[in-house]
């Protein structure tokens, strides 16, 4: 769906805080630090970049993931941008107030 609203024009930003939302699942730990099981194949590749990058620099690395978001994604800067702030308001602001900003 984003790469069909990016050629198309379309709005797509509500689909960037959900993939926002989904490099914030992939840490393993909700809101309040409790534990979330994630069932994932790549669940080792997660680990291993969230153990090793924070904020904007995760979301490069996750973003980096060819398996998931194939070469053209990463490259877009409009796309990188604003998950990258979605990102990092879902962190700083919670799932609750971001979606009720949308």
């Amino acid at each position: 769906p984003v790469r069909l609203h990016l050629q198309n024009g379309g709005s797509w930003r509500h689909l960037a805080l959900g993939v926002a939302g989904w490099m914030r699942y992939t840490q393993g730990v909700d809101e309040q630090g409790n534990a979330i099981d994630v069932v994932d194949p790549m669940l080792a590749e997660f680990q291993k970049i969230n153990a090793q990058y924070q904020g904007a620099d995760r979301v490069k690395a996750l973003l980096g993931l060819s398996g998931i978001f194939a070469d053209d994604l990463p490259q877009n800067a409009d796309f990188v941008g604003a998950v990258t702030a979605a990102y990092q308001q879902l962190c700083e602001r919670g799932a609750r107030e971001c979606v009720a900003a949308l």
